[in-house]
């Protein structure tokens, strides 16, 4: 009965907030809070909303029984919602009856466990395709590209002009680059002509031609589509929302938030009405300047502009826009993100921020676990946390989404999810959206990008500490504004000079360095400042009361940064206007000599007109700082390998400061000064709050430093009206103790969880053919080419319909047998062991040639997962085989690697492992111990002895390897050690006397699952990764890749 209430109330409470959010945001799922005692009230346990929402990856025959069952798990580790992902391995057909009768299953159900649910708009990505229906229905509507063709004058009996030809070019000045455009006859479509034909002068010539778009099982056998072109738009949206218009509409702004979109792209740089659209704009003819755009030849830099504004103009007129307007009809936000991270190189997006300014919540990706500070990384990319929170901060945007951690690896830890989403939390993300949360990880779904933030985990029952403490950030980061002081212009439209052509890859990187670099180099030194895309000023900024206006938001200083060739004509009227009226410019590049990308001596008049007021020394992000800021100062130490930054919301009544060190190795000290009443520290990790004693400046200005540990941060707020709780406990200031507590006895060390063998090599008889020795992928690709199938159509593919599906049907004699070797040394005194194989009950499977049924209602670490026991008397000492039989073959099948489980070490063999007779486990690395794919648990546990009055305690974690680790004290639940520092309070806990403490250290996927071969580096996951075994056939044990989880030393307790 108190359940029922409790989910009654947590619902009727959603529902309010939801209510107030519709009532009172531009958006739905957006609550404009302006007063810091609003923030405080939910900052404990914040809204649906706010809470971190998975892709959540529908990659299989869906079930309702199982959809509601994982909602539960998600709750319990507190995500607030949903976007239900279509991915590769899915079987129910996207977008039939069937699926929209499960999405608003899903719905319903989210909804009654007070969660919301977001779109996703593809299955798979990149988004516009819509699953293989649009190419079906607009059979011309593949995204295009140009292909460049040259032929000397002794190879023109191999130029051929079709109707694919666009233009055909002789070189008259090859030195010069100088050509002209060859007047070529109509030819019709399944027509050629010859160079004979067109009577061509000897002479070196060069044709463009249009390519088309491979079709590809990505695509669900058809081709990815031209998203410049508004008729395919429309067709993606009518295909994609009305369909789910059709079961969701009710629920749009209530409970179904926003729709995301993956990735659309015009990579191919070409369309069909890309020409008229030229010469509408630009006034001359495009065909008559191809060679300028892969090449430096004629007027190139005009031509690449133009070139790149049209392509631009198309993208955003004809997707972006109208994805906007089809979600603001409906009242759901537009969200997701492009191919963001590949800036100054442009080829998928000739302007970022031009995108992000027509979703209600832009958002960008960032995947794996790599961090880098290079201008096209993912994690460490400060330019790219830039770009969309600039765009916020001048659309009024309240909502900021990023897709984390895709590909990072099963191995990725607490710590490095908590250093990833403070690294992007303090650049602005305020909706956190974790890729990926699997539905199953059978067949080739384990490999498709992993990890999976799911019950099939290791770490999943911590895994809300994490969810808990972003859900906090999210929420307080999302009130108030962000005012910056400067604005530092992109120089994209001087990257639009450089991209294309191979010649200036060297350029481009030059570019793409140097701004890089100096933008970094501001957000470590705390420097206020947003980014300015030169087309979105076009139509959204102007100047006044002096200052210069984009969007929402008022600079006081414009910035040129390094790498900075060409400016807009539109910006430079923009600069004159700033300047006639006070406004300074600091250029680091002297005077651009471009404008439109020709040359011209405007910004020159600028400089001679703002005088003092155009700047060109280099001043150092210190002196910029003291210069313009938002009125809170941060200083901070710079750490090894990272960085400190910090993120500031200005509300009514104050700030919200938050301050982060990426640094894995080094603590940092920040410090703060800020005219205040008072400040607070706010802790996401638990919800609570402290009083910060500060030290008095001059006036109302307050001074204090907070200490970051490796991979740390802090989130304090600042009042500037009030007095503070008197209530409110006193900062904690951690002081070390220097002699742990007494212990009793020796530590003991139990494994939780059965120990793993993956059998990853195997013999194989398909079609009458033995092949012995391959690697497990190897064979499962046979058997489909085996089966008419070139590899598994589950595996990195869509099915468009239900085609697939209408394939799988197969004669009785159809199928395979696999045969999994394993040794097992001194089997008199070994154990009994277990058997899981992947959908058992397809297959007929034998050890050592008896008979084994899988046991009933059990499963292993994935509900699809059989288990067997294996009998004693069908095992042998020296060599062992497991025969797994599929007849007659079905689509489903999707032969794995087979798992043995059992109380056993493993030993390094010639080829792969050996089972031997377990030992007792030692301090150190389990993987040395003959653990090396060991996944699970491992409990280390020591008695201490606890004398009244020496409070605190706290358990502390010394040199040690793991996911995560949960503390017990006496039997009971004390906490998750989750990252730096590595200690607990377990004062609430211990008791005088005799106690016991309990460390349970989680290991990963990683050992398990792989990737195991070929020097896949750590920190990311791509399919392909897993898909090769070694050339020379398998390794030994002891070569496959794998992490030593454990306990090195022993935990102290203080």
């Amino acid at each position: 009965m108190n359940r029922l209430l409790s989910l009654i109330t947590c619902i009727t409470l959603v529902s309010c907030v939801l209510s107030v959010f519709h009532a009172m945001a531009d958006n739905p799922g957006e609550l404009r809070v302006s007063k810091m005692a609003d923030v405080r009230q939910h900052f404990a346990d914040p809204p649906a909303p706010y809470r971190p929402a998975p892709l959540y990856v529908w990659n299989d025959d869906m079930q309702e029984e199982e959809l509601a069952r994982q909602l539960d798990e998600f709750k319990q580790q507190g995500y607030g919602g949903v976007f239900v992902h279509p991915r590769p391995g899915l079987v129910t057909p996207y977008l039939s009856d069937r699926w929209l009768e499960l999405w608003r299953f899903t719905a319903d159900e989210a909804q009654k466990r007070g969660m919301v649910t977001y779109i996703y708009d593809e299955n798979s990505y990149p988004s516009g395709f819509a699953g293989g229906f649009v190419p079906e229905l607009i059979p011309d509507s593949t995204q295009l590209s140009l292909q460049r063709q040259e032929f000397s004058a002794d190879k023109l009996n191999d130029l051929i002009v079709d109707g694919d030809t666009l233009a055909l070019y002789r070189v008259t000045d090859e030195q010069a680059g100088k050509y002209e455009r060859v007047s070529l006859p109509a030819v019709a479509k399944g027509e050629s002509k010859s160079a004979g034909d067109l009577n061509l002068q000897p002479a070196m010539y060069i044709a463009y031609r249009v390519r088309y778009g491979n079709r590809s099982p990505w695509y669900g056998g058809r081709t990815y589509v031209d998203v410049m072109r508004r008729d395919v738009t429309d067709c993606f949206l009518k295909v994609t929302l009305e369909n789910y218009d059709k079961v969701l509409s009710d629920l749009y702004g209530k409970s179904v938030l926003a729709c995301f979109s993956d990735e659309p792209q015009v990579a191919g740089c070409w369309s069909s009405i890309l020409p008229a659209a030229f010469q509408k704009r630009w006034g001359y003819d495009l065909l008559d300047h191809l060679p300028s755009i892969h090449a430096d030849v004629g007027d190139w830099r005009r031509v690449r502009h133009d070139y790149a504004a049209t392509i631009l103009d198309l993208f955003m007129n004809n997707f972006a826009k109208p994805y906007y307007e089809a979600c603001e009809k409906r009242g759901i936000a537009s969200t997701g993100h492009v191919w963001e991270h590949g800036w100054p190189d442009l080829s998928h997006n000739p302007d970022i921020m031009s995108f992000y300014a027509w979703q209600h919540w832009p958002g960008i990706d960032c995947l794996m676990n790599q961090y880098s500070e290079a201008f096209n990384a993912q994690f460490g990319n400060y330019r790219s946390n830039k770009e969309v929170n600039s765009i916020a901060n001048q659309f009024g945007r309240v909502r900021k989404l990023c897709e984390a951690y895709g590909a990072g690896g099963w191995e990725l830890t607490l710590e490095d999810m908590k250093r990833i989403g403070d690294f992007l939390h303090v650049g602005g993300i305020n909706l956190f959206n974790p890729h990926l949360s699997y539905y199953t990880i059978r067949g080739a779904r384990k490999r498709d990008h992993p990890q999976s933030f799911s019950y099939h985990a290791p770490y999943w029952e911590a895994y809300h500490i994490s969810t808990d403490y972003f859900s906090r950030l999210s929420w307080t980061l999302a009130a108030g504004k962000e005012r910056n002081p400067i604005l530092v212009i992109q120089p994209t439209t001087t990257a639009w000079m450089y991209n294309w052509s191979r010649s200036q890859s060297p350029k481009l990187n030059e570019l793409g360095t140097a701004f890089q670099s100096y933008i970094t180099e501001l957000g470590a030194a705390h420097v206020a400042f947003d980014l300015g895309s030169e087309p979105v000023m076009a139509d959204h900024a102007r100047v006044q009361d002096g200052k210069l206006v984009v969007g929402e938001c008022a600079y006081n200083l414009v910035i040129l940064p390094p790498g900075t060739e060409n400016l807009e004509s539109s910006t430079v009227r923009l600069l004159d206007d700033f300047v006639e009226n006070g406004g300074k410019i600091i250029s680091l590049v002297g005077v651009p000599p471009y404008v439109d990308c020709k040359p011209s001596d405007s910004i020159q008049t600028i400089k001679q007109k703002a005088g003092k007021r155009w700047i060109e020394e280099n001043f150092t992000p210190d002196q910029l700082k003291q210069m313009e800021n938002a009125g809170v100062l941060v200083t901070s130490t710079p750490p090894k390998n990272g960085r400190v930054y910090h993120y500031l919301r200005e509300l009514d009544d104050g700030y919200l400061l938050f301050v982060s060190n990426t640094s894995l190795d080094e603590s940092s000290v920040a410090e703060t000064t800020v005219s205040c009443k008072f400040v607070e520290k706010w802790n996401p990790a638990s919800g609570t709050f402290e009083f910060i004693e500060t030290q008095s400046q001059t006036g109302d200005s307050k001074l204090w430093n907070v200490e970051l540990p490796p991979a740390g941060s802090a989130l304090f707020a600042i009042y500037r009206k009030g007095k503070p709780d008197p209530n409110l406990p006193p900062q904690s200031k951690f002081v070390a103790k220097d002699t742990p507590l007494k212990t009793i006895g020796e530590l003991q060390i139990e494994m939780l969880e059965p120990n793993v063998l993956p059998l990853d090599y195997v013999d194989l008889i398909v079609s009458g053919k033995e092949s012995k020795g391959l690697y497990f992928y190897d064979a499962q690709r046979q058997i489909y080419q085996a089966h008419g199938f070139d590899r598994n159509p589950w595996d990195s593919a869509v099915q468009f319909k239900d085609e697939i599906l209408q394939k799988d049907h197969f004669p009785p004699d159809s199928g395979f047998e696999l045969r999994y070797p394993f040794t097992i040394a001194n089997y008199d005194s070994m154990p009994a062991l277990r058997l899981v194989v992947e959908r058992g009950e397809r297959y007929q499977v034998r050890i050592n040639g008896h008979l084994a049924q899988s046991e009933k209602g059990e499963w292993w670490l994935d509900r699809s997962f059989n288990v067997y026991n294996l009998k004693p008397e069908w095992l042998k000492d020296g060599r062992n085989e497991i025969s797994t039989i599929g007849r007659p073959f079905t689509l489903h099948h999707e032969p794995e690697t087979v798992y043995l489980l059992g109380d056993f070490q493993l030993a390094s063999a010639e080829k792969g492992w050996k089972i031997v007779p377990p030992t007792a486990l030692q301090l150190g690395s389990w993987s040395e111990q003959g653990r090396p794919c060991y996944p699970g648990k491992v409990a280390y546990t020591q008695k201490v002895v606890c004398e009244q009055g020496s409070a605190p305690h706290y358990v502390e974690l010394q040199d040690w390897k793991g996911t995560v680790a949960r503390v017990d004290v006496n039997g009971e639940f004390a906490g998750y050690i989750g990252w730096q520092p590595w200690r607990l309070d377990i004062s609430d806990k211990i008791r005088n006397g005799e106690n016991t403490i309990t460390v349970v250290v989680f290991g990963s996927l990683k050992n398990l699952l792989g990737p195991h071969h070929n020097g896949s580096p750590r920190g990311s996951a791509w399919p392909g990764m897993f898909q090769r075994g070694p050339k020379d056939g398998q390794p030994a044990g002891d070569r496959y890749d794998v992490i030593g989880y454990g306990l090195n030393q022993p935990f102290q307790v203080f």
